[in-house]
């Protein structure tokens, strides 16, 4: 009786380690997304794997840096960010990224709900989640 008692108690910590493991990344991935939605892009940026950054600028805007260096800067008129991309559905999670604690997602600042024209394009950063780390992936993309 007691063998089978330990069996239970480590097969329910086993389960719950697992589902622990497979939540995870989609926290982290909707709590950045907050915050990215809500302008704290200080707050973002600690997350952040070096070395991605989000650095805000003097004039509104936001210098973003990609996990390979490339940056460029988002015209404050298109911000804030939003969850997923401009007129496309979310990638869907691979099992395999469920199995390394991963996933991939994208933001897009197209100046949401401002009612005036667009100064620039709409533009869709890719992200990815891995162990509580996020990094900005290389390439952005501006939809015309």
């Amino acid at each position: 009786m007691k063998s089978l008692l330990k069996a239970a108690i480590v097969f329910a910590a086993l389960v719950a380690a697992v589902v622990h493991w497979n939540e995870s990344p989609e926290r982290d991935c909707e709590t950045f997304l907050r915050q990215l939605r809500q302008g704290q892009y200080s707050e973002a940026a600690e997350v952040l794997e070096a070395p991605s950054s989000l650095q805000p600028q003097r004039d509104g805007g936001l210098l973003v840096v990609s996990h390979n260096g490339e940056s460029f800067t988002v015209d404050p008129q298109l911000l804030p960010f939003m969850p997923g991309r401009a007129g496309e559905p979310a990638p869907p999670r691979t099992w395999k990224d469920r199995v390394l604690g991963r996933k991939s997602f994208t933001a897009c600042a197209a100046g949401f709900g401002r009612g005036q024209p667009r100064a620039a394009p709409p533009v869709t950063l890719f992200f990815t989640v891995e162990r509580g780390a996020i990094r900005i992936e290389p390439g952005y993309r501006v939809i015309r």
